[in-house]
């Protein structure tokens, strides 16, 4: 689910919008993806791409079952 990353405690290049897991953890692949590879992407389209990723990561977890989840696992 994306989640909204406003704090004031929090330096200025780590608020935005973010994809976590279910225990609130930062979705690896989707983090560097949103975050290194489309910094300037606008809130309202970064929000719809992260939320067609949180699907994509609820249907391969349907699908594996496994912990951490399959996109993200290495090794």
């Amino acid at each position: 689910m994306p989640v909204n990353f406003n704090s004031s405690l929090l330096p200025p290049t780590l608020r935005g919008i973010a994809s976590v897991d279910q225990y609130g953890i930062p979705r690896f692949w989707a983090t560097i993806w949103i975050d290194v590879l489309k910094p300037t992407m606008e809130s309202s389209t970064r929000r719809k791409h992260l939320t067609a990723l949180d699907r994509l990561y609820e249907a391969c977890n349907r699908q594996r079952g496994r912990e951490p989840g399959p996109l993200d696992r290495r090794g």
